[in-house]
């Protein structure tokens, strides 16, 4: 009779052998979990260092436009107690006219630029750009706080006609009109950081012995340039 023995697969032969066979799978899954913990350490960092640099970020822009400067423009008198000295030539009036320009703040204004065209409407007539010129011609320039500038603003409005010219200035000049409505604006920068530019725009109606406060806006020139998109060219009516 044939003595037959069953074969069974393959396996650890010994107990040892068994040991080192867990320990091989256990620090292979050591490993795998260290490497996700690893991976998803680096992903929390990277974005907490995202989040800690976008809130300095803010910091810094809240910090810059609350020490922003404030420049206002203010209509002033002149020697004789008027608010504008007119004049005609041929078919233009030519208009006198004077400011304040003071920064309110408490830091320094850089870069103050005053306009080469301001917009004006005589009267009852349709609002145009005129040009601009200065008795003393500003550039660039620094005010620091509590300082202030005053100029002379001389601006030229093209009439159709000589006769219209005429009619426009003893309109004026009788008390009878609206008077002159004139929207001026004056830019500059933030000495913390040049890049940031503002704007202050004034619009005021002037008589010879008053002047009145319309609107006055600080704007930085993001704001202003999306205002500007609601704006109409300005006509220019035959006179």
């Amino acid at each position: 009779m044939k003595n037959t023995t069953t074969k069974h697969p393959e396996g650890p032969k010994t107990h040892s052998e068994l040991i080192t066979v867990i320990i091989a799978i256990v620090s292979a899954v050591v490993a795998l979990v260290s490497m996700i913990v690893s991976v998803r350490g680096c992903q929390i960092s990277e974005s907490a260092n995202r989040t800690a640099q976008n809130a300095l970020d803010t910091s810094q822009q809240q910090f810059i436009q609350i020490n922003r400067p404030y420049v206002t423009i203010t209509p002033k008198k002149g020697g004789d107690g008027r608010y504008w000295n007119l004049a005609q030539q041929d078919k233009s009036v030519l208009m006198n006219v004077r400011y304040e320009v003071k920064n309110v703040s408490n830091v320094i204004a850089k870069d103050v630029r005053l306009p080469d065209k301001v917009s004006v409407r005589l009267g009852a007539n349709l609002e145009e750009e005129s040009p601009v010129t200065y008795k003393k011609t500003p550039a660039g320039f620094a005010l620091g706080p509590g300082e202030s500038v005053r100029i002379d603003m001389i601006m030229i409005v093209h009439c159709k006609t000589t006769d219209g010219a005429k009619r426009d200035l003893e309109s004026l000049v009788s008390g009878k009109s609206n008077g002159i409505l004139i929207s001026t604006p004056v830019d500059y920068a933030n000495e913390l950081d040049k890049s940031q530019k503002y704007r202050t725009l004034v619009t005021t109606r002037f008589f010879s012995d008053r002047a009145l406060l319309i609107k006055q806006e600080m704007l930085s020139h993001a704001e202003e340039a999306e205002e500007s998109k609601d704006h109409d060219k300005p006509n220019h009516p035959e006179r």
